[in-house]
């Protein structure tokens, strides 16, 4: 089963994908309708929610991992990998280029 459409409004987000779906069509309008247009939104917005959870998580699962110390920058780690994107006047119109060794 795909699960496409699955997610169909904002009550449905929580957590990290609540804070995706508002800092996402505030900072990244284009990206936030052009995924509302696709009919995929809210899909989109469910796995960046899910992806940094995970990461979270994860992180927390590591050896040596200090809850006091270290939960806050893996936090970051994730809101900026998968939840505060770069606000769109941040960005180029231009590919990125691969630099040669």
């Amino acid at each position: 089963m795909s699960q496409k459409n699955k997610h169909k409004s904002k009550r449905d987000l929580e957590g990290f994908a609540s804070l995706a779906h508002d800092h996402w069509k505030q900072y990244r309008p284009k990206l936030y309708q052009y995924l509302k247009k696709k009919g995929v939104l809210y899909d989109q917005l469910f796995e960046a929610g899910r992806q940094a959870s995970e990461y979270l998580f994860k992180a927390q699962q590591e050896p040596g991992f200090n809850l006091a110390m270290d939960y806050h920058p893996a936090r970051e780690v994730a809101l900026r990998t998968w939840i505060l994107l770069p606000d769109v006047n941040d960005e180029t119109d231009e590919p990125e280029r691969v630099i040669p060794d």
